[in-house]
C-alpha cells in the first residue's frame, strides 16, 4: 500500500482475510483498494463488512458513498446517508459531495446545490467539490465559465488528474471539441495511467466519431488495467452493440447485471440490447429499472417510451413521457414521441398539438443555431456548435463522467 501498488495490496489483503475474516481494518483497506482500482461493487461489499465489524462511520461512509455513486445507486445512497451528519470536516465534505452527485443523478437540483454548498462550507477549497461546482455551471449553460474554473483548479493543482479529466469532459460536451478533450484525457492518463474515466472518455469520443477501431484500441488499453471491472465490461458490451454483435452484447450486459443488478448504466444498456433484439418485454423491464435507479436518465426514458409505442402501449408511453414534457423546464426532444403516443391512443387533437410544438422547436433550434454561429463568426471568424444542443446530447454522459471520476478520487 505504501508503494501505491494497489493490485499487490489487494492480493495481500485478501490473503490476510482468508486467515482472519473478521479483521475490520483489512476489510476497510480492501474496500478502499477495490474502489481505487475501479471495482465499486466489490468495494461496497467490503466497506459494509468493515462497518459491521466496527470501523468508524466517519472513516467508512465517505468511501462507501463514492462507491455507491460509481455503482449508480443514487436513491440507495440518499435513503441511507443523506441525513447522516459526520463531525469530521474532511469526511463531511467528502460525503456531501457524493450526496450532491446523487441528488443530481435523480434530477433534484436544489438539493444537489445545498449538499455542494455544505461540502464547501465544511472544507473551503475542497477540490472534488470545486470540480463538481464547475460541472454544475457547465450543465446550466455556461461551459466557458466552467472551463475557467477548472483552469483555476489546475493552476494550483497541476497534477490533479481528475481536474484534467473534467476539463476533457467540458471541452467535449460543452465546446464540441473532441480533439481538445482527448488531449486533456491523455494528460490525465499521463498523471494516473489507470484513471478509468479518461480511458472511457477517449472510447466515447471514438464511438461518437464512429471510429470503432480507435474505440477498440483504447478499450484494449483499458483492459490492461481493469480486465474484469464493470466499466470495462460495459464498454465491451457497448462496442459489441455498435458492431451489431447483439448476442455478445447481451451476454456481456447480463454479466454486468449479475455482478451489479442495480447499476443504472448496465440496466440501460441491457434494455437497449433487448430493444434491438426485439425482446420488448425484457427491454421494458430493464429500462423501467433504470428509471427507478436514475429518474433523470433521459436516454432511458426516451427508449422506454419507444418500447411502449413499439409494443402498442401508448398509455404507458404517455405516463413515461408526460412528467418530462410537463416539467417546469420541458424536454422538447420528447415532443414527437408524445405526439405519436397520443396518435396511437386516438387523441388526434393532442397529437396535432405536440406535432406542432415539435415542428416549432426544430425551427427555433435552426434559427438559434444560425444566429449563434453568425455571432461567433463575427466575433472571431470561427463557427461553433450550438451549446444548447450539446448540453442536451451530453447531460447524462457529463454527470456519469463526473461520478466515475469521483469514484477514482481520494478524500
Amino acid at each position: 500500500i505504501a508503494k501505491s501498488d494497489e493490485k499487490a495490496a489487494i492480493v495481500q489483503l485478501k490473503s490476510a482475510l482468508q486467515k482472519d475474516p473478521d479483521h475490520a481494518e483489512a476489510r476497510l483497506l480492501l474496500g478502499q483498494m477495490l474502489l481505487a482500482t475501479g471495482d465499486p461493487n466489490g468495494a461496497s461489499v467490503e466497506l459494509r463488512r468493515a462497518l459491521d465489524l466496527g470501523q468508524p462511520a466517519g472513516v467508512v461512509v465517505p468511501v462507501l458513498a463514492r462507491a455507491m455513486v460509481a455503482e449508480g445507486r443514487y436513491k440507495d445512497l440518499l435513503d441511507q446517508y443523506a441525513a447522516l451528519d459526520l463531525p469530521q470536516a474532511a469526511a463531511s465534505a467528502d460525503l456531501r459531495t457524493s450526496i450532491s452527485l446523487a441528488y443530481s443523478g435523480i434530477g433534484k437540483k436544489q438539493e444537489a446545490d445545498a449538499a455542494l454548498a455544505a461540502a464547501l462550507k465544511a472544507v473551503p477549497g475542497y477540490v472534488p467539490a470545486l470540480q463538481l461546482q464547475a460541472l454544475t455551471v457547465a450543465s446550466r449553460g455556461d461551459p466557458d465559465t466552467a472551463l475557467q474554473m477548472v483552469d483555476k483548479i489546475l493552476q494550483s493543482h497541476p497534477d490533479q488528474a481528475t481536474a484534467w479529466q473534467l476539463k476533457g469532459d467540458l471541452q467535449f460536451l460543452g465546446k464540441g471539441d473532441g480533439a481538445a478533450a482527448v488531449t486533456a484525457y491523455r494528460k490525465a492518463l499521463a498523471i494516473k495511467q489507470d484513471l478509468l474515466p479518461s480511458h472511457t472518455g477517449i472510447i466515447t469520443i471514438a464511438l461518437g466519431n464512429n471510429d470503432l477501431n480507435a474505440a477498440k484500441a483504447q478499450l484494449e488499453e483499458l483492459k490492461k488495467f481493469f480486465p474484469n471491472q464493470a466499466q470495462t465490461k460495459y464498454f465491451e458490451a457497448l462496442l459489441a452493440l455498435r458492431q451489431h454483435d447483439l448476442v455478445n452484447a447481451r451476454q456481456l450486459a447480463q454479466q454486468l447485471l449479475r455482478g451489479a443488478p442495480n447499476y443504472s448504466r448496465a440496466l440501460h444498456l441491457a434494455g437497449a440490447v433487448e430493444y434491438e433484439m426485439g425482446s420488448l418485454s425484457q427491454a421494458e423491464k430493464y429500462l423501467s429499472q433504470t428509471l427507478q435507479q436514475a429518474p433523470g436518465h433521459r436516454a432511458a426514458r426516451r427508449l422506454l417510451a419507444q418500447t411502449y409505442l413499439r409494443s402498442g402501449q401508448p398509455a404507458k408511453a404517455l405516463n413515461t413521457l408526460l412528467p418530462a414534457v410537463e416539467a417546469r423546464v420541458p424536454d422538447p426532444d420528447l415532443f414527437p414521441l408524445v405526439a405519436e403516443a397520443y396518435l396511437q391512443n386516438g387523441d388526434m387533437k393532442k397529437a396535432a398539438e405536440y406535432f406542432t410544438r415539435a415542428t416549432k422547436e426544430r425551427g427555433c433550434r435552426v434559427q438559434r443555431t444560425a444566429r449563434h454561429r453568425c455571432r461567433r463568426q463575427r466575433h472571431d471568424g470561427r463557427p461553433r456548435l450550438d451549446q444548447r444542443a450539446l448540453r442536451q446530447q451530453g447531460s447524462e454522459r457529463r454527470l456519469e463522467g463526473s461520478r466515475r471520476a469521483r469514484a477514482q478520487a481520494t478524500a
